[in-house]
């Protein structure tokens, strides 16, 4: 592990060197420059970092004898990478083309990847390659709507791929050891991202980025389908499902004309923006573990999945309500208070319920008798004669009652 630490260090050195003395002031000098083309040249160098990593290691592995066997990229995740760097060769003469034609490349790229990861029991295998090539077109083209966000491509790839590097340790055992290499890389050359989009003030990672890391990010998911899990698969797309469902029954409905989403909205209501970031960390956090709670149960039973689904559902709807109110903090001890206040909420409403109930039986027993009563005896008894009557007949009972009670 100390060998594989050290090869991270000197990609990630090379890299730092390579944006910070080349890369940013070629775009400090250039302004006119397309923001696109620079992210093009990021997710170059993001790749280029990570065979970086794996070539030292594996010069690094067989000279010294001494260090870890494990090996850092199986043969399949590497092909699986040459097969994106392909793709990112490919982009800058998509540039200019049609939606149509840039979805159709796409497709065709996450097809070939697909093929990579052997397809599940029970289902055909070019059919499954097609399915999740086609569901990983949409969600490539959806992650780069979202990116008009300031920031929140950033925080969803970081933290996906933070539950991505614990699913694949050894405490979790739930991907292939070979996976945790790939993805603690990942993550430590994508903070040096953070350092371009600070000193350029673009807070957005543009296509190119964002293909990249979902391409990345799309070994793991391939893994757990192939594996049987997709039923728990959504589960990680909770957020971004979350924001599709807003928008798509906004506009279905006709309540807006143009797409907000849920953050945009918050930022216009003017919410921190650095309470909103934290709350989607959090959120995409959480609902990795709990997708992996799922994929684990599911190992042995799938009686849980209900439950794993209603968890996912009860933080989406915490994050949704805490993004329509006027937030001042983010923490575990907020979410606590947001739920025991729903519990309040609910309890106060039974509470009154409660206390209702016995007038209205009341009420509805003296409907009832009142239209019992016969004619002639409503006549005779006038209403205020009556009331008086009952008066006294229940003030009797209740002293009789009490001395029965002293005795």
């Amino acid at each position: 592990m100390s060998l594989f630490i050290g090869a991270l260090i000197f990609a990630g050195l090379l890299l730092y060197a390579g944006v910070r003395f080349l890369l940013l002031p070629t775009v400090m000098k250039n302004q006119a420059t397309s923001p696109v083309t620079y992210s093009w040249l990021i997710a170059c160098l993001f790749l280029s970092a990570l065979f970086g990593i794996h070539c030292f290691y594996y010069i690094a592995h067989y000279f010294i004898i001494s260090a870890d066997n494990a090996e850092l990229f199986s043969g399949n995740m590497t092909l699986y990478l040459m097969t994106g760097a392909a793709a990112l060769l490919v982009m800058p003469f998509l540039q200019q083309k049609s939606l149509t034609v840039q979805s159709g490349v796409i497709f065709a790229f996450c097809f070939a990847g697909s093929t990579f990861v052997s397809a599940p029991n029970g289902i055909n295998a070019w059919l499954f390659y097609a399915l999740f090539a086609l569901v990983w077109t949409g969600v490539i083209l959806f992650y780069t709507i979202l990116d008009r966000i300031p920031l929140i491509s950033f925080v969803i790839n970081s933290a996906v791929m933070i539950v991505l590097a614990l699913a694949s340790s050894s405490f979790f055992q739930m991907l292939p050891l070979e996976l945790l290499p790939l993805y603690l890389s990942a993550l430590f050359v994508h903070l040096f991202i953070f350092l371009f989009m600070k000193k350029t003030d673009w807070p957005f990672e543009f296509f190119p980025v964002v293909f990249l890391m979902n391409w990345i990010i799309g070994y793991a998911f391939l893994t757990f389908a192939s594996q049987g899990s997709i039923l728990y698969l959504p589960i990680f797309f909770g957020y971004p499902l979350m924001e599709f469902c807003l928008v798509a029954g906004a506009l279905l409905l006709k309540k807006q004309t143009g797409m907000l989403f849920a953050v945009e909205q918050a930022f216009i209501r003017r919410a921190p923006v650095k309470i909103v970031i934290k709350k989607v960390f959090y959120t995409v956090i959480l609902l990795g573990f709990i997708g992996l709670a799922g994929i684990k149960s599911s190992q042995t039973t799938t009686q849980y999945k209900w439950v794993v689904y209603g968890m996912a559902l009860i933080i989406l709807y915490n994050f949704y309500i805490t993004l329509t109110r006027n937030m001042t903090k983010v923490s575990l001890r907020s979410t606590v208070q947001d739920i025991m206040m729903g519990f309040k909420t609910l309890l106060t409403v039974g509470q009154s319920w409660v206390e209702k109930a016995p007038e209205a039986v009341l009420k509805a027993e003296k409907q009832h008798s009142e239209k019992s009563v016969q004619p002639v005896q409503e006549k005779t008894a006038p209403e205020r004669v009556s009331k008086s009557a009952g008066k006294t007949k229940k003030k009797k009972s209740t002293r009789v009652r009490g001395e029965k009670l002293k005795k």
